[in-house]
């Protein structure tokens, strides 16, 4: 009984332990189950969050090449944008390079032609200078010679006035007395020329002019009061016999003309013809000038003005 009872013990405690084992398996599956699920959950949560990094990455991967397509493209048209800047500075360049060129070779060429200028300009002054350095030369050269004739005149009247008989002289005092009355006073004046002077005038004015026609400036004195008359004329011959004419009455003249008043009054003939310079015609107002300065004919003379007339006698 004692052993029947321990065999039953024995067997129940197997039994126990049996089901104590069994029960304890399946704790321990069920709680292995338990750490699987939630390995398994926890896998699938970190599986899950890989997946997203993944798309994160792929995201960022995405917009890091996008962003760097765009730095390159960026890039890439700053490097056009720099090349376009630095061809159009260098055309620029070349472009202000040949306008400055274009304009320094301008201003070379003006500073040439001015130079030109200035170097012909100064030959023309100097041109002028020495004409005027010639001019004055002949001027006093004339001055001496004027001096050196007056003094030649002083002792050979006859040479620069018009040689008349005492006979001629008084045949044409008598006729100079007859021409008030007469009312063609010209006629009798003409014929006095044609017959006492005409002849005359050829030998006359070459003995002091020369053989051709003289451009110059000229000088006739009254012998009887020493006043005179400076003249000028390119034709100095021709000149002349017009004031003889004038001064005979062969050609109409004003009565208030002081130089054709003497010769009427004194007598042509008492009048010393002479030659002072032989000049240019463009010389001829300048030197007509100085000698009518130098003779003071426009104040003590027969001259109305100090020159620069064909005809400047005191009226």
């Amino acid at each position: 009984m004692d052993t029947a009872i321990v065999l039953a013990f024995v067997a129940v405690s197997i039994v126990l332990i049996l089901v104590a084992f069994v029960v304890g398996q399946k704790t321990v599956k069920h709680q292995e189950q338990l750490n699987n699920d939630k390995v398994l959950k926890e896998r699938a949560m970190i599986d899950k969050d890989l997946q997203d990094k993944k798309v994160m990455v792929y995201e960022l991967e995405k917009t890091y090449q996008s962003k760097k397509q765009l730095m390159n493209d960026a890039q890439a048209s700053a490097q056009r944008a720099y090349d376009e800047r630095i061809k159009a500075l260098d055309a620029e360049y070349q472009k202000k390079n040949r306008e400055l060129d274009q304009q320094i070779q301008k201003r070379k060429k003006e500073q040439f032609e001015q130079y030109q200028e200035s170097v012909q300009q100064m030959e023309q002054d100097k041109q002028l200078v020495e004409q005027e350095l010639d001019s004055l030369k002949r001027t006093r050269d004339a001055a001496i010679e004027a001096a050196r004739k007056e003094r030649e005149i002083q002792e050979q009247p006859d040479k620069y006035c018009i040689p008349m008989t005492q006979d001629e002289i008084g045949d044409i005092e008598y006729l100079d007395t007859v021409m008030p009355r007469l009312k063609f006073p010209e006629v009798l004046g003409k014929c006095i020329w044609s017959v006492f002077f005409q002849k005359k005038m050829k030998n006359f004015l070459t003995g002091i002019l020369g053989q051709d026609e003289v451009c110059g400036v000229y000088k006739i004195t009254d012998r009887l009061t020493g006043e005179a008359y400076v003249g000028q004329s390119v034709k100095v011959k021709s000149r002349f016999m017009e004031h003889i004419k004038c001064g005979i009455g062969a050609m109409p003249a004003s009565n208030a003309n002081q130089l054709y008043s003497a010769m009427r009054r004194d007598g042509v003939w008492n009048f010393s013809f002479e030659l002072l310079a032989e000049c240019p015609e463009e010389e001829l107002d300048d030197k007509e000038r100085f000698f009518i300065d130098l003779y003071s004919t426009d104040s003590v003379g027969l001259n109305s003005k100090r020159g620069n007339q064909s005809n400047t006698l005191k009226e």
